[in-house]
């Protein structure tokens, strides 16, 4: 029989995680929970501890999606995992949704990622940014899913680049192949990276029309500090990407290092704040290495 584990991320999740949790226990395919808390201030753990079933970790401190994730994924296969899924705290399932991406995924052995359909909390609508994941003009991918809806000839699974980690069904050879979320990442940014990875080690990332979860989060917004910290991010996530060759990605570092002096300069020249820019030009000088040791790793056919 296939051992099945789900992990759940939680930080201050009480508003879902009553239905996150209860849609997994009457799943109509059996899973294990590993829950990662870190360090929810609203009353999570003790929600999540009535459960004695769910194996429960307490993170001192918040360790950021990726890292949190990374602890589930370790336990879930030192216990024998043969998939592992990962669900957002703020999303839940159908009872047929796991069966589903297992019966998918048990299909092909290049399935890398199987991922359902993404609606909204309410049901009423696919999940924003899901909808851009699975658009083919976006990502000049050759499927037909609208088409398909549209003319009621919908195909068991469509292939696509990217699918946002709301809801992820991992196979163990997957994570054996491509490695764990890269610590680059504290929180956004990762899911991005380790599909390029995906993309890199020869893999497909699915969705599987069939099967769905609802994420409820269409009234928030996400939460980053400043645009200098978002363009930080997307420079992480394109000097990191395993698929461009590394002659490409130096002369990038090269390229956006002079830039980001040169336009420090100019801005003190001119009498305007050159903070924002020399703030990007040191990170690019002093993330370098670290960027350049990621690559590297993630470039090796097994971690």
């Amino acid at each position: 029989m296939l051992k099945i584990y789900t992990i759940i991320v939680t930080f201050n999740g009480m508003e879902w995680i009553e239905k996150n949790i209860q849609s997994l226990i009457i799943s109509s395919i059996k899973t294990k929970i590993i829950i990662i808390d870190n360090g929810s201030s609203d009353g999570t753990q003790h929600a999540i501890k009535k459960y004695s079933e769910i194996q429960f970790i307490q993170s001192e401190e918040n360790l950021g999606f990726g890292k949190a994730n990374n602890l589930g994924i370790k336990l879930a296969l030192e216990q024998g995992a043969d998939y592992v899924f990962l669900l957002n705290q703020d999303a839940w399932i159908e009872k047929n949704t796991l069966s589903e991406l297992v019966k998918t995924a048990e299909l092909d052995s290049s399935f890398g990622v199987i991922s359902p359909i993404h609606l909204n909390g309410s049901g009423s609508g696919l999940d924003k940014l899901f909808s851009h994941c699975i658009a083919p003009s976006i990502h000049n991918m050759d499927h037909f899913y609208f088409s398909d809806v549209v003319l009621d000839k919908v195909k068991d699974f469509y292939q696509v680049p990217f699918i946002n980690a709301a809801a992820w069904l991992l196979p163990k050879k997957t994570i054996e192949k491509v490695g764990f979320f890269d610590k680059l990442f504290y929180h956004y940014g990762e899911d991005v990276n380790y599909c390029q990875r995906v993309n890199y080690h020869d893999l497909k990332i699915i969705f599987v029309p069939v099967a769905k979860i609802y994420h409820d989060r269409e009234i928030r917004e996400i939460n980053l500090k400043n645009d200098t910290d978002i363009l930080t991010r997307k420079l992480k996530i394109e000097l990191a990407n395993v698929n461009e060759p590394k002659s490409k990605i130096l002369a990038r570092f090269k390229y956006l290092k002079n830039s980001f002096l040169l336009s420090s300069l100019k801005d003190t020249l001119k009498f305007r704040s050159f903070k924002s820019n020399f703030k990007l030009y040191k990170f690019i000088a002093n993330n370098k290495k670290n960027i350049l040791d990621s690559y590297e790793c993630n470039r090796k056919t097994d971690n």
